[in-house]
């Protein structure tokens, strides 16, 4: 990117980082329930088992969802941002690689195609599940 998006390489690594440790506490948090087998709690503790587990799911669920729609309208912003870079002048101080923006351009792009497509084909399916149950009772 320009010399001028110096944030770019950190909103990557925050967010490749931030999923990463996201997984893997996830699936600790797996393992060892695997480890420790069926037990017969009490219902208060079954309770707060069940009520913890829905907290920390929806919790982790709403961070794994929002933060990569977060990075990406950001880092759609910065591409967006400078959409005729300079390219030309490797001496200038907003001089950006232009392998590197293509690249950033070209994959936000396709990214937001695929998510109109595929809202696209669900809309059809859904459609088409509509029409081909209407008339069964």
């Amino acid at each position: 990117m320009a010399s001028t998006d110096q944030n770019t390489p950190l909103l990557i690594n925050t967010r490749r980082q931030v999923t990463v440790q996201l997984s893997y506490s996830y699936l600790f948090v797996q393992i060892n329930r695997v480890r420790e087998g069926p037990s017969n709690p009490s219902p208060i503790e079954s309770l707060f088992r069940s009520l913890l587990n829905t907290i920390l799911v929806t919790l982790f669920l709403t961070i794994f969802l929002f933060l990569p729609f977060a990075m990406i309208t950001i880092g759609s912003v910065l591409v967006y941002l400078i959409y005729r870079p300079n390219t030309t002048d490797s001496s200038s101080d907003d001089y950006c690689h232009p392998t590197l923006y293509y690249f950033a351009f070209w994959v936000s792009t396709a990214y937001y195609i695929f998510i109109a497509l595929f809202c696209f084909c669900c809309c059809c399916v859904y459609c088409l599940g509509a029409c081909a149950f209407d008339g069964v009772e």
